[in-house]
């Protein structure tokens, strides 16, 4: 059984959820385990099963392919992966973890680095006989992207990968270009892919079967999902903390629209948005001009400090806004009477809203 590791501070699910859709739609055994749940072949095991009656399950299965996305789980931290997958890293990650990602790094067969990540590369510093592979958007990278074209729910560019390198199984694999389309949202996904489509061929799987599979994936549920409803676009995510929130800004460029709606869930994003809601202001003039509603229960809001925060951030900013208790309500009221060439924005939502 193959095993790759997703350690980072971003990109981990997203990299995992598109490689699992390339493996399975190869028709290869594959099993998961991250922020999606424990998974065989993209069907979700029971959320109490134990750690080793699930590897047993994988064993019954002739599993080929382990991913596992790492937080501060650990009980990873030792293992050996034949790759680990170093996404996007800040500084979020405490001494205790990024000691831990060391220490995996150091026992796996090879690694695959964003190398446009300052802290990806200061967390391999000082560690010797790694078999690193750098992905990016600099020229410098083993595998970079040029010719690139994001739209509405798409991305286009060129695969480019600029140096050899040695499979998993010690082949060596050409120099070699390819055009990647991809339904996705949003520019970070083209990092997510480079670094999926690499690893792909770092066991065997040929470039032209992970092409077929991007034209026919599908996005994450609330995470960049963007799905249309007559004349209206509707864009889900979940948005963890602020730089998820920065990335679903950065993407309304890429989509065309009349007129903005913002839908904010006050419940789950517990005051991430009002954190940094100048900062956002002075990146994204738009939000000002756009409509913004607050969706939560005013007890729960008022009875939680951090809940409360966004209110007074939106106030103190002159941006008016409108209130609703429940999601259903907007959407029976306004959502879908805004007219032709909306975009409607759902923020911190983290179930499908209809």
């Amino acid at each position: 059984m193959k095993t790759i590791g997703m350690i980072g501070t971003h990109g981990k699910t997203s990299i995992l959820y598109i490689l699992e859709h390339i493996l399975f739609y190869g028709e290869r055994n594959v099993a998961s385990l991250g922020d999606l749940g424990l998974r065989m072949n993209k069907n979700k095991l029971p959320n109490d099963i134990a750690w080793m009656e699930a590897i047993e399950e994988m064993k019954k299965n002739d599993v080929e392919f382990l991913l596992v996305e790492i937080h501060d789980n650990t009980m990873f931290f030792d293992m050996a992966f034949d790759c680990v997958i170093l996404s996007a890293m800040d500084k979020s990650k405490n001494k205790d973890v990024l000691e831990g990602y060391k220490r995996l790094i150091c026992n796996a067969k090879s690694v695959l680095l964003n190398a446009d990540s300052k802290g990806s590369l200061e967390l391999i510093k000082g560690i010797s006989n790694l078999y690193v592979i750098t992905y990016g958007l600099n020229s410098k990278s083993t595998v970079t992207a040029s010719t690139i074209y994001v739209s509405e729910g798409r991305i286009e560019y060129n695969y480019y990968l600029q140096r050899g390198v040695l499979s998993a199984g010690s082949k060596e694999i050409m120099i070699q270009e390819m055009p990647i389309v991809c339904n996705l949202l949003g520019y970070q996904n083209i990092y997510n892919t480079i670094a999926v489509i690499t690893t792909a061929l770092l066991f065997d799987i040929n470039i032209e079967e992970s092409v077929k599979a991007l034209t026919c994936i599908e996005p994450i549920q609330n995470r960049l999902e963007l799905r249309k409803y007559k004349d209206i676009t509707f864009v889900f995510d979940m948005a963890k903390d602020n730089r998820s929130i920065k990335m679903l800004f950065e993407t309304f460029q890429y989509i065309y629209y009349e007129h903005l709606h913002i839908v904010i869930s006050m419940e789950n994003l517990e005051g991430i948005l009002s954190g940094a809601l100048e900062e956002f202001l002075e990146d994204f003039s738009y939000i000002r001009n756009s409509n913004i509603y607050a969706v939560g229960k005013r007890k729960k809001i008022l009875d939680n400090a951090k809940k409360d925060i966004l209110v007074d951030a939106l106030v103190r900013n002159h941006i008016d806004f409108q209130y609703y208790s429940d999601v259903k309500q907007f959407i029976g009221k306004d959502a879908l009477r805004n007219g032709e060439d909306s975009l409607i924005v759902c923020i911190g939502f983290h179930h499908r809203l209809f």
